[in-house]
């Protein structure tokens, strides 16, 4: 094959990976507009929290403390003995057979991977995870327990898709209060509030970007847009300034996945507060909030703020960054 051949394959593949590229974006922007038109309750409570959180990155550094497998495992084991009688005990149910079932990688082929909990094809629980060796793992191990308990406890709630945008809060309360247990037991506590900007910085990202997908869906209705085409990316460009890129980044992630943390995350903060003021109440009511089993999204919004847990009520956790 000559050079000119070879130059006009190459082309062709590259129009072909162009044409390939904006199927998928317009695809993917057509799958989660339908999420979104389903989801619309949840703008108000995005909007709420970015007006309120409207400040710059914080500006991240390293971690100073090193945490080797035994301060590791140790602490994730106090931590839990101290939390709560019925979630310790299945914990420790899990714990005695952390060698078997804790997998410690080195590299992932995953982008940004840190840890998942699965259940294995014997039906044994499982938790993957790689490992920094500082403070980082700590968390990430209380995350995945997180999940491991409520799997071990309520195995069938993982089948239920309107429970989805709710199945962090199991993880990210226990992150929230596991701060304040590791201030008070001696870490350093440079490293616990780089911790803090981490949960918020992540935070505050993907909120913007799913409020994003919430203004794309507005602008869909505004323009009357039927189709999700060349037009479209036009439009949006001449009006908004937003480009393909832009789009790509925002939309690399699904609706699904990027909701599952930030609404999660908003009500765990509520629990974080709550638990400031009365411990044991707000234990019982985080158990109960992880083991519903509910039928649709807006049915687990009335159950949790039956308890006066309301997303955007206060900013405890958030307010400790800003001192």
């Amino acid at each position: 094959m000559t050079m000119n051949n070879i130059n006009i394959v190459e082309k062709k593949d590259n129009e072909n990976d162009k044409h390939i590229s904006r199927f998928f974006l317009r695809n993917k922007i057509y799958l989660d507009n339908i999420k979104v038109e389903n989801s619309l309750y949840y703008e108000e409570f995005l909007s709420t929290f970015l007006k309120e959180n409207n400040y710059n990155s914080y500006q991240l550094e390293f971690f100073n403390q090193r945490v080797n497998a035994k301060l590791l495992f140790e602490t994730v084991y106090e931590f839990f003995k101290q939390l709560d009688d019925e979630l310790f005990s299945n914990f420790f149910s899990l714990f005695i057979d952390k060698d078997k079932n804790i997998i410690f990688v080195a590299n992932n082929p995953i982008k940004n991977f840190v840890g998942i909990t699965y259940l294995n094809n014997n039906n044994n629980i499982k938790i993957k995870m790689t490992r920094s060796k500082t403070i980082e793992d700590i968390f990430t191990l209380v995350h995945e327990y997180g999940h491991a308990l409520n799997m071990k406890k309520n195995p069938k709630l993982y089948n239920n898709e309107a429970r989805t945008h709710f199945e962090e809060i199991e993880s990210i309360f226990l992150e929230l209060i596991l701060c304040d247990y590791l201030v008070n037991n001696g870490f350093n506590k440079d490293d616990i509030n780089e911790v803090k900007k981490i949960i918020i910085e992540n935070l505050i990202n993907e909120a913007k970007d799913l409020y994003f997908k919430y203004n794309i869906n507005r602008f869909i209705h505004v323009e009357q847009i039927k189709n999700i085409d060349n037009h479209f990316f036009k439009l949006l460009y001449q009006n908004k300034n937003i480009t393909k890129d832009e789009l790509r980044k925002v939309y690399s992630s699904s609706y699904e996945d990027v909701t599952k943390y930030v609404i999660s995350s908003l009500y765990a903060l509520e629990l974080y507060d709550k638990y400031q003021i009365n411990k044991e109440k707000t234990i019982e009511d985080y158990k109960n909030i992880i083991s519903l089993d509910l039928y649709t999204h807006l049915d687990y919004l009335d159950a949790i703020e039956s308890k006066l847990i309301v997303p955007n009520e206060s900013d405890t956790f958030i307010r400790t960054l800003k001192k």
